[in-house]
């Protein structure tokens, strides 16, 4: 029989790369790191992958709800969406599926979130024709008392206005857990907005966003036209200026039916309107780390850094002067700005917008102790996970940290990371059944792993 290895907790080290205020002192000195060393602040951009396991690929058919970017975009596939649609033109996906986001949100569950959700200003507004109506404060005596902004609400909604809901994703589960895995999948922050309108009105008048949008339409049927895009890919603070001599007539023209699914392109100019009865759509917002903020930000870090930079242009210079001083300042900027140091801070970015999927951790925490080599396991499947071997050994990085293990338990590692369900017994490496326990429990304080049966916690321990 193959020799038989060991893993001990002293063999497995964990960064932890979240900025922490210096005075926040619950892990003591080091607060960054379990092991007392503090990474490099870019450590986690000088990742280079071997083994990138991110989510689930194509399916044949698309998931009820849907709980990834191919889902979202069936019938359509994800490499082809990115190829001829994103930052490029307007997907609009008609299905004849009216039950598509059936589990995602309803018309019932708008009532019941209106009717026992305690929604303040920064949550809901109204809307109408271009115009938004934030709620007042809420005080507890008359005139305004929580009954009386409900029927606030209720009222301007009679009376043509749309209900808008902001980051209803992170009060509803459905919403929350197809936001995680997009923003693992796009590698940008993602965010929802609800839009509720009455029959035949409109909420917002011609405008575009300066991100990109999915609307997936819930209930009832919307009239969409679109304007083109004049300002193609713009940035957050370039917002949308209406032309005196108006935007002439829509290029194109279509109802959003339930289940149907529109992309646009930020810079896309448009507006819509209900039908014979409300409309209830999902406005899912995707704000990707663009070139122009990337450049911004390396720029001001280098300037920061540098003391040539620094300094004021001399106080009697000439023109002369100052090009020549320039022209310096520009090759010093140009050496120090390197592509290399951009693609890093774009990998970098992109992993700062992945979400922790938690849901069920404090309960592995409570059952931590209860676990055996029988205990059924599996990895947190709408978590973005990277593995890397080298002479130094595996990390495993994931939920803005990396677990540092040696070289031995790659194949566990890269087994566990499958998304499958398991048990310690089906490892296929060489660690002895104490190894195994190890790298189990570890992984599962971590939150890389979930208990997927508390049931099979009962069998026997080791």
């Amino acid at each position: 029989m193959p020799e038989t290895k060991s893993l001990h907790a002293d063999d497995i080290e964990v960064e932890r790369f979240m900025r922490v205020p210096p005075d926040f002192s619950i892990w003591g000195d080091s607060p960054e790191t379990t092991n007392g060393r503090l990474p490099s602040p870019s450590a986690a951009s000088r990742c280079t992958s071997e083994t990138t396991t991110a989510l689930a690929g194509e399916r044949a058919v698309a998931e009820r709800p849907p709980s990834t970017l191919g889902d979202l975009l069936h019938p359509v596939g994800r490499d082809g969406f990115a190829a001829e649609y994103w930052e490029r033109q307007p997907l609009v996906l008609h299905r004849g599926d009216p039950g598509f986001y059936e589990g995602l949100l309803s018309l019932a569950d708008m009532d019941h979130i209106l009717v026992n959700s305690s929604l303040g200003q920064s949550e809901l507004c109204l809307m109408r024709e271009g115009k938004e109506f934030p709620l007042p404060p809420r005080v507890d005596n008359h005139p305004l008392s929580p009954a009386t902004a409900q029927e606030l609400v209720y009222d301007a909604y009679r009376r043509g206005a749309t209900i808008k809901l902001s980051r209803l994703h992170e009060r509803w589960a459905p919403l929350g857990r197809l936001c995680r895995v997009l923003a693992a999948e796009l590698g940008a922050r993602v965010q929802t907005n609800i839009y509720l309108t009455p029959a035949a009105a409109r909420g917002l008048k011609e405008h575009y966003d300066t991100h990109d949008v999915f609307v997936a339409q819930i209930h009832g049927t919307k009239h969409w036209r679109l304007y083109g895009a004049p300002f193609a890919l713009p940035l957050a603070g370039q917002k949308h200026h209406r032309r005196a001599d108006g935007l002439g007539e829509p290029v194109r023209e279509f109802d959003l039916a339930p289940g149907d699914l529109l992309y646009l392109p930020r810079g896309w100019i448009h507006d819509a309107t209900s039908q014979k009865e409300a409309s209830l759509h999902l406005t899912i917002g995707v704000f990707v780390p663009d070139w122009a903020g990337l450049l911004q930000a390396a720029v001001a870090e280098i300037t920061s850094e540098g003391e040539m930079f620094r300094a004021s242009p001399p106080l009697a210079a000439t023109e002369p002067d100052l090009t020549m001083i320039a022209g310096r300042l520009t090759v010093e900027l140009a050496a120090r700005l390197s592509p290399e140091r951009l693609a890093r801070d774009a990998l970098a970015a992109r992993r700062r917008e992945y979400r922790p999927a938690l849901e069920g951790h404090l309960l592995d925490l409570e059952d931590l102790g209860t676990i055996s080599l029988r205990t059924a396991l599996r990895r947190r499947t709408d978590t973005h996970v990277a593995i890397t071997v080298n002479e130094a050994g595996v990390r495993l990085a994931f939920h803005g940290k990396a677990i540092r293990l040696p070289e031995h338990v790659a194949g566990d590692l890269r087994f566990a990371a499958t998304g499958r369900d398991f048990t310690g017994q089906d490892l296929p490496g060489r660690l002895d059944d104490a190894g195994r326990m190890v790298l189990l429990s570890t992984l599962l304080r971590e939150g890389f792993l979930t208990i997927t049966d508390r049931r099979s916690r009962a069998g026997a321990k080791i």
